[in-house]
């Protein structure tokens, strides 16, 4: 009796899956919040509601901005992985 190895993923995953097309149209928006946050602070505030009140507010946004980019990025590197695994 054949058994299935317990972590290998059955379907494989490529970039022109629509997971995959997925994943990367959320990994570029990701990204673009956060690049956007870091060139225009204030606009970014704006358009999620947030009011900046004090200086100090900004690095709570640049925080912020870093955080998008890096889970975009991450987004990337799990679909790449993912990719070459299968």
């Amino acid at each position: 009796m054949s058994e299935k190895p317990l972590n290998k993923i059955n379907s494989p995953v490529s970039t022109a899956s629509v997971s995959g097309m997925l994943t990367i149209c959320v990994g570029l928006g990701i990204i673009f919040i956060g690049v956007r946050e870091f060139l225009y602070p204030s606009s970014g505030a704006r358009g999620f509601g947030v009011s900046l009140t004090t200086s100090s507010d900004g690095d709570f946004l640049a925080i912020k901005a870093a955080r998008d980019v890096v889970s975009g990025v991450l987004l990337f590197t799990v679909l790449f992985c993912a990719t070459v695994g299968s």
